[in-house]
């Protein structure tokens, strides 16, 4: 998930073959629906992409 959502690398980078990327998508939405969970942003509707925004900001200063 680190290397798609956070380094910016595709999936066909990562992966060679058909089942490989579909495993690894199956991951990042796995992973994505977890880290939206834990910031309350699960099932918000609209409101998910402006929460999904200031926490990405937020996070960016820190590093």
């Amino acid at each position: 998930m680190s290397k798609v959502a956070g380094q910016g690398f595709a999936i066909g980078e990562l992966a060679s073959s058909h089942r490989e990327r579909k495993t690894l998508a199956d991951y990042l939405k796995d992973g994505l629906d977890e880290m939206a969970r834990d910031w309350g942003m699960k099932n918000r509707g609209t409101q998910r992409k402006k929460r999904l925004d200031w926490h990405l900001r937020r996070y960016r200063k820190r590093l």
